[in-house]
C-alpha cells in the first residue's frame, strides 16, 4: 500500500497543486499521505513483530530467525518511508534530493550489512545494516524536506484514496506476475529449469534503468500539464519521453540480444549459454516493456487509475498464460 500507491498519489497531487499555485494544498497532500502511510505501516510492523516468533518457525536452519524477521520488518518500514519522501521531492521538482537519498542509503546500508555479517552476525547483520541505513536516510530526508512547502496546509483524503486503491490493487497484481511465472516454471519443469530462467530474467531486468528515470521525471510534468487542461503539453511531453526511451532501450536491448551467448558465458559460465535464446527474446522485448511502462505512467498522471488496473490485470493474465503454455512439456 505504501511503497506501491501512496508515493505515486503524493507525487501526482503535489505537482498538480503546485501547478495550480496552491502551495498549502501541496503541503496538505504531503501531510495526508505521510499520516496515512504511518497509519498503515506502523500497525502492520507492530503486528508483524508479535507474529515474528511464530513466523520464525518457517525459517528452518536460520540462526535466530525471530530477530532476523524483526530486522527485516523494520528495514521495510524505513524503505517505504524513503520511497514516500522521494515522491515528495519528485512532486516539487527536487530531483537532486532523491539522488542524495540513494547516495547515502545504498553504500551505508550495504556497507554496514557487510561489516556486521563479517563480524559474525551473518544474515541478521545484513538486515540490521539495511535497517540502520534506512533510519539514517529517513533523518536526512526529513531534514531536506523541511521548508520545501509552507506549514498548515490540508487536503482531503477521499481523492487520494480514490487514486491510490486501484494503484494498490495493480501493485498486488504486478507482484503476482513477478513471482507467478517462477511458480509456473517450478511446478511444470522443476528447480533445474527454474535456476537458469531466474538468472536470465534478472539479468535482463537491469535494462529498466533506461526508462525508470524518464518515467519518474515525466510523471509530475504530465500531471501538472493535465491539471491545467494543457492537452497539447501532455502530448508533447509524452512524445519526447517516447523518443528518449526508444533511443536508449531499442539499441541497447538489440545489442544485448545479439551478444547474449557471449554475455551469459562471461557472467555465468558456458553451462548457461543454452539460455541465450530466452535472453535474446527478453532483451528485444524490453523496448515494448519500456513503452508500456511509460503509457502506464501516463494513465496514473492523468488519474485514470481504473484503466491502469484493467491494463495491469489483462497484461499479467496474458503473461502467465503464455508462460504456462510455453512451460508445458
Amino acid at each position: 500500500m505504501v511503497s506501491g500507491s501512496l508515493p505515486s498519489a503524493a507525487t501526482r497531487f503535489i505537482s498538480r497543486s503546485i501547478a495550480a499555485g496552491d502551495l498549502h494544498a501541496a503541503s496538505g497532500v504531503a501531510r495526508a499521505t505521510l499520516r496515512l502511510s504511518l497509519a498503515v505501516v506502523v500497525p502492520a510492523v507492530v503486528i508483524a513483530l508479535f507474529l515474528s516468533p511464530l513466523l520464525g518457525g518457517f525459517l528452518q536452519g536460520a540462526t535466530d530467525p525471530t530477530n532476523l524477521l524483526l530486522a527485516t520488518f523494520v528495514s521495510a518500514l524505513f524503505a517505504d518511508l524513503m520511497l514516500l519522501y522521494a515522491a515528495f521531492f519528485i512532486g516539487v521538482g527536487r530531483y537532486a534530493q532523491t539522488l542524495y537519498q540513494n547516495l547515502l542509503y545504498v553504500p551505508l546500508s550495504r556497507g554496514l550489512g557487510l561489516v556486521l555479517a563479517l563480524l559474525g552476525f551473518r544474515v541478521f547483520g545484513i538486515m540490521a545494516g539495511w535497517a540502520i541505513g534506512g533510519a539514517i536516510t529517513i533523518l536526512l530526508s526529513v531534514y531536506m524536506w523541511h521548508g520545501q512547502l509552507p506549514r498548515g496546509g490540508s487536503y482531503p483524503l477521499r481523492p487520494i484514496l480514490g487514486f491510490s486503491l486501484p494503484v494498490f490493487a495493480s501493485a498486488l497484481i504486478t507482484l503476482g506476475q513477478q513471482w507467478g511465472d517462477m511458480g509456473i516454471v517450478y511446478a511444470l519443469l522443476g528447480p533445474i529449469a527454474l535456476g537458469p530462467y531466474y538468472l536470465v530474467v534478472s539479468s535482463v531486468s537491469f535494462l529498466s534503468i533506461l526508462w525508470i528515470p524518464v518515467n519518474q521525471a515525466i510523471y509530475p510534468a504530465l500531471s501538472a500539464a493535465h491539471s491545467a487542461d494543457d492537452i497539447q503539453g501532455v502530448s508533447d511531453r509524452l512524445a519526447l519521453a517516447f523518443r528518449l526511451i526508444n533511443l536508449s532501450a531499442l539499441p541497447i536491448g538489440a545489442s544485448l540480444a545479439a551478444i547474449s551467448p557471449t554475455a551469459l558465458d562471461i557472467v555465468y559460465g558456458r553451462s548457461y549459454v543454452s539460455e541465450s535464446l530466452t535472453m535474446s527474446i527478453l532483451s528485444l522485448s524490453s523496448v515494448l516493456v519500456a513503452q508500456g511502462a511509460l503509457l502506464v505512467t501516463t494513465l496514473q498522471a492523468i488519474g485514470h487509475t481504473r484503466q491502469y488496473l484493467a491494463v495491469t490485470f489483462a497484461s499479467t493474465l496474458s503473461f502467465l498464460v503464455v508462460v504456462g503454455l510455453g512451460a508445458l512439456p
